[in-house]
């Protein structure tokens, strides 16, 4: 353990008359201020350097044409440029440079090596015969080109593009794009052996770096030849399923559902039949967590109960006779307001109806426990209660409260369209 002391603190100050000059020493007031915190007195020390990173890392956009989040702010005096990293790339500079002792075209550059190898600075016609400077091309906005200068070579640099999952769409594709061949525009993206296509996936599909149809069964078959286990192949075919990259999901199943079930139907001692329901209802449940449904995608649904519906049902019907009791105990307790729904609620469960109902008073009247007795006397006669709260701290009020986002995945961000007057 190191253990820092640096004095303790202490304060100055002068009396002085209100017409006299007032001399300030910026430098010595720094000094006799300056204060080190124990931790950074420690690396100081040690001499460790307090920031550094080696090799440097740029993180570099990636976006749309049509985007406008990623470009740069303008600068006071108007001489800087506003574009952003990926329409730098673009206007990069004709010809070639030396690199090592071999000779390269700007134009054979991928996205990461050109800023892997260059740094951008502002122009200034003064350094336009300075070695390993070039000019970019004009932009076609008219935005004032910037200098592209050549890294050194002993210190150095990476570049790296911003993540981005498959889910995002057609930026995907470009990311993609722009990582295995050179591009000089949005255009020259989605244009492979001189033929112009409407999307960058579709580009992207046909330069090889995406396979067609049977991709999703390619990725499913390699986790299958790597000993994946089923649980894992099932995630990994939800996850296929909700970034829109099996065109035939039941084709699939069919053709690798034992597979997929393997583990369950081991389990029900080879039972195939009940392997693929327990495996469906994996997938069902999965899918909920993305907002979605085995009928999405024309899988078949689960003929048995689900883990959830099973527990539910294992955890209250244990003991029916005492919920039925302390229900009917209460039920007795009830004044008429609450006899009267308790009563309504009952028969529209045992008539299978649905209900619409709204319970309102001060606090301190009973709401909580005549809903409590309800739910009690509904589990007692082996049906599900399922009682939901917005607040998680309301939701606690009832027994096997949850909130409704956590019930029904409800997504807290809805988008609520509105129409212009």
């Amino acid at each position: 353990m190191l253990n820092c002391y640096a004095g303790p603190d202490r304060a100055r100050y002068r009396v002085h008359a209100g017409d006299s000059e007032d001399v300030v020493n910026e430098i010595e007031e720094y000094w006799n201020a300056h204060y080190l915190s124990a931790g950074e007195a420690a690396w100081h020390i040690v001499g460790y350097t307090i920031a550094k990173k080696e090799p440097a890392v740029m993180a570099i956009s990636v976006h749309l044409s049509a985007n406008q989040s990623n470009r740069q702010y303008h600068r006071q005096d108007g001489g800087s440029s506003a574009m952003s990293t990926l329409n730098h790339y673009f206007c990069r500079p004709f010809g070639s440079f030396n690199y090592g002792g071999n000779i390269r075209l700007f134009s054979d550059l991928t996205y990461i090596e050109y800023f892997s190898l260059f740094r951008l600075q502002k122009y200034d016609p003064n350094h336009m015969l300075q070695a390993n400077h070039f000019v970019e091309r004009t932009d076609p906005c008219g935005v004032p080109p910037m200098h592209v200068i050549l890294r050194g070579q002993q210190r150095p640099h990476l570049a790296r593009i911003h993540d981005i999952p498959p889910s995002h769409g057609e930026i995907f594709y470009l990311r993609t794009l722009l990582q295995h061949r050179p591009l000089s525009s949005y255009e020259d993206a989605r244009t492979i052996d001189g033929v112009l296509y409407d999307t960058y996936q579709e580009a992207a599909t046909e330069l090889g770096l995406f396979a067609t149809e049977k991709e999703a069964e390619y990725a499913l078959l390699e986790g299958i030849q790597m000993l994946k286990t089923p649980r894992q192949l099932r995630l990994l075919f939800v996850h296929l399923l909700v970034n829109d990259c099996v065109p035939t999901p039941m084709l699939i199943w069919e053709n690798l559902g034992p597979h997929l079930s393997l583990d369950y139907t081991l389990r029900h001692h080879n039972m195939t039949n009940l392997g693929f329901e327990y495996a469906m209802q994996d997938l069902a449940e999965a899918l909920r967590g993305h907002g979605k449904s085995l009928a999405a995608y024309n899988l078949p649904e689960p003929t048995t109960h689900g883990r959830e519906v099973e527990h539910e049902l294992g955890r209250w019907n244990t003991d029916p006779e005492s919920l039925a009791t302390s229900a009917d105990t209460a039920r007795a307790l009830f004044n008429a307001e609450q006899c009267s729904i308790y009563d309504d609620v009952l028969k529209a469960v045992i008539e299978e109806r649905g209900l619409h109902i709204f319970v309102d008073g001060k606090a301190g009247t009973g709401k909580t426990y005549l809903v409590n007795m309800i739910c009690n006397k509904i589990r007692s006669l082996g049906r599900i209660v399922l009682p939901t709260a917005i607040a998680a701290f309301a939701a606690q009020h009832y027994a096997g409260g949850r909130t409704t986002h956590s019930a029904f995945k409800v997504s807290p961000f809805v988008h609520i369209p509105v129409t212009p007057p």
